[in-house]
């Protein structure tokens, strides 16, 4: 009955060490993928912080002010 076992096929020659090195590789790119979506994330805030002071009312007001003193009005 032995015969009828199943018995998994022994692994490749260094199919083992190939699968923790892709894997490595793959951490590495995740990092990376990371790394990338953070330095995005800080320049939209800053954007969006610009933007949020260029639109206070004061701001606004001041700008307005100015281009009407720059344009003579």
């Amino acid at each position: 009955m032995e015969a009828d076992r199943e018995v998994d096929p022994p692994e490749p020659q260094g199919a083992h060490e190939r699968l923790e090195q892709r894997v490595m590789e793959l951490e590495a790119v995740v990092e990376g993928l990371q790394d990338a979506v953070d330095r995005e994330s800080r320049r939209f805030d800053a954007l969006i912080d610009a933007l949020q002071r260029k639109t206070e009312p004061a701001e606004i007001a001041r700008a307005l002010g100015e281009d009407a003193r720059r344009r003579g009005l």
